[in-house]
């Protein structure tokens, strides 16, 4: 009789851990195939970005439309924000920011109209998870005067300075701000790149040196003492270019 409750103990135990076993490895294997899913990184891949103004020259007054093809190697990006910041070439008028909708997957429109005829510049800034790129453009409203070209695309030679600042900040946290930079199309890498910031109708300036975590996009993080609207102006500078170009943006602080 013991031999028999021993031998019926041992298989009982086998067959425990054969199952035990086997319960763990298809536990590991759930949590693999769950890791596969969640843990894998977006692309971070830079888009290709295409910028047309239609009709183009438009009469004044008349609508006209600016769209912006973003794609992500080959695939649409169906997941960007769009910007369109707009000026007249001889106007000393603050530059426009407009809002774009995606009216197909991977293409962002807006319908304007203008009252001044002239040569109107383009700066696309399209931002993906990730990733923020900018392209230039342009496009005639009215006579076209000679030289002037009425392509919707194409790439300028000045520097294209893009300031993103929060849409709150309060008084004594760290707010983040970023500085994108690029020329001819391209961002523009290893510059010295500094905020300035002063609170308005105070003389006292702060300059706050930037990091380039990603190429031609510089970074830094600054605790606003007080309340009230300051002046963010980005400073770039690069020697070897000869170059130093600034823009200038305000923040409100609570």
């Amino acid at each position: 009789m013991n031999r028999r409750v021993r031998f019926f103990f041992s298989g009982f135990l086998l067959i425990s851990l054969l199952w035990l076993t086997a319960c763990q490895q298809q536990s590991d294997h759930q949590h693999h195939q769950n890791t596969d899913k969640t843990d894998k990184p977006q692309s971070t891949a830079s888009l290709s970005i295409e910028f047309q103004a239609k009709p183009t020259p438009v009469e004044i007054g008349q609508p006209i439309q600016l769209s912006t093809t973003v794609k992500r190697g080959n695939q649409p990006a169906t997941d960007a924000t769009v910007k369109l910041e707009v000026w007249e070439k001889n106007s000393k008028d603050p530059h426009q920011m407009l809002e774009t909708k995606q009216v197909e997957k991977g293409t962002y429109a807006t319908s304007q109209t203008f009252k001044q005829a002239g040569e109107y510049l383009v700066v696309v800034h399209a931002t993906a998870p990730q990733v923020h790129q900018m392209i230039s453009g342009k496009f005639q409203v009215g006579k076209e005067t000679e030289g002037h070209s009425h392509q919707g695309h194409v790439h300028d030679q000045a520097i294209n300075l893009h300031v993103m600042l929060p849409q709150q900040a309060k008084k004594g946290q760290a707010t983040s701000l970023v500085g994108h930079v690029q020329k001819e199309g391209k961002p523009l890498t290893q510059a010295r790149v500094r905020f300035e910031i002063w609170q308005e109708g105070k003389e006292q300036r702060q300059y706050v040196d930037t990091k380039e975590n990603q190429p031609g996009e510089y970074t830094a993080s600054y605790t606003f003492p007080e309340t009230g609207t300051y002046h963010i102006k980005l400073h770039v500078e690069k020697e070897s270019e000869h170059l130093h170009e600034h823009k200038e943006e305000k923040l409100t602080v609570q």
